[in-house]
């Protein structure tokens, strides 16, 4: 393995780390929980959820990985 797969294999995994953190912290917060505003006259928890995953969906076919999943997300969320 040369260097640019030994840095990209490190990025990959990094990436899927902070994704299994960021799973993990979800798993603990009970569902209601997500439809309470963040702060008064902000947006809900559900809102910050769906931006984050549009956000991330977009990052799919702009490292060429795959096409977006969810693409009709991104007109609401973005």
């Amino acid at each position: 393995m040369n260097s640019e797969e030994a840095y990209i294999q490190t990025v990959l995994r990094s990436w899927r780390q902070q994704l299994d953190f960021f799973n993990d912290i979800l798993a603990q917060i009970p569902g209601d929980n997500f439809l309470w505003n963040i702060a008064p006259g902000r947006n809900r928890g559900i809102y910050i959820l769906g931006h984050l995953t549009a956000v991330h969906d977009l990052m799919l076919p702009l490292l060429r990985f795959e096409e977006s999943m969810y693409p009709e997300l991104q007109p609401v969320l973005i």
